[in-house]
Order: C-alpha cells, then structure tokens, then sequence
C-alpha cells in the first residue's frame, strides 16, 4: 500500500500481507473482515502497564514453561465473533492486543494453519491463554468489543487496564 500517508488508510481494503509491512512501519491498526481500522491513538503511558507485566511474566515464570508474553502480537479472530455469518469469506481479522501470553504453536503446528495465516502471531486454532488491553481516551471498543472477540476466539482471559478520564493521575487522558 505504498504511496499513502499512515492516518490515510482507515477503513480502506488490506490484504493480510499488506497489513504486516503496514504493522511493521506502523502498528498502529488492526485489521477487521479485510480492513484497516486504526486504533485509538495512544499516549506514552498506555503500553506501561502491558510493558511491565509481559517483563515480569517473562523473567518470573519457571524455565520449564513454554508460554511467553509479547507485546502487540498479532492475534486471529474468528469470523464469528466478528459478526461476519458469511463461512465463505475469507476475509481476516488480526487484533494487536497490548500484550498476550500464550504458548506459541511449533513449526509443526503452523505449517498445517492456512498459508494466509502463518505469519500469525496467534493464529486461529492457536489463541493465547490471556490478552491485556489498556484503554485509550475513547475505550468503549476495549472494554466491550475487543473482549467478547477475543473470548468468541477461545483466548482463556481477557483483562482490560482500565484509564479513568476522571483521575487526575498520570494514565489519566
């Protein structure tokens, strides 16, 4: 999608292949039923909270644990919980929650997913067992949409930080 300012691609049709060299400049949409939807514009204190838990998780668990934590992996939903009734379409959604824990699949496992979704963090079939989301200024889509998709796609728990508009602290907006 070259030749485009970053903000100039809301809600324009994306390609899965086109979204992650846009995900890699960028980060800054998810793509929903094969379009670009550009997340909430999030201040310096947003990914703190999602950035110290991944770090504890990380060097806190036992080295036998295969899971990990990554920040703003690329998770795949499922058409259902999208809304989307249509079995035929084959057009993805991928959401970049904060951070996720999980165990990724093995080579193995993600040689056997569609070729559309190999290069899924998470792909369908795969959810993590847990995604955090820490709300923007406007969090409506974070506390009620992004939850219920994750959870339609089988991630195990879905917490949300919550940033109250009313605070007067740093996280508040």
């Amino acid at each position: 999608m070259e030749g485009f300012e970053a903000s100039s691609l809301h809600l324009r049709p994306c390609s899965l292949e086109d979204y992650f060299n846009i995900a890699a400049e960028d980060g800054v949409y998810d793509l929903i039923e094969g379009i670009l939807v550009m997340k909430e514009m999030a201040d310096q204190e947003h990914g703190r909270g999602a950035a110290f838990w991944a770090m504890t998780f990380n060097n806190e668990k036992p080295e036998k644990d295969k899971r990990v934590a990554m920040l703003n992996p690329s998770v795949e939903i499922s058409s259902d919980s999208t809304g989307n009734s249509n079995k035929g379409s084959r057009k993805p959604t991928v959401l970049r929650p904060d951070m996720a824990i999980g165990k990724l699949p093995s080579d193995k496992q993600r040689r056997a997913v569609p070729k559309e979704s190999q290069d899924i963090m998470f792909p369908k079939g795969y959810p993590p067992g847990l995604t955090l989301e820490s709300t923007s200024c406007n969090p409506t889509k974070d506390l009620n949409t992004k939850p219920k998709m994750y959870l339609d796609s089988g991630v195990g728990r879905v917490h949300t930080l919550h940033r109250d508009k009313r605070g007067k602290g740093r996280n508040a907006c």
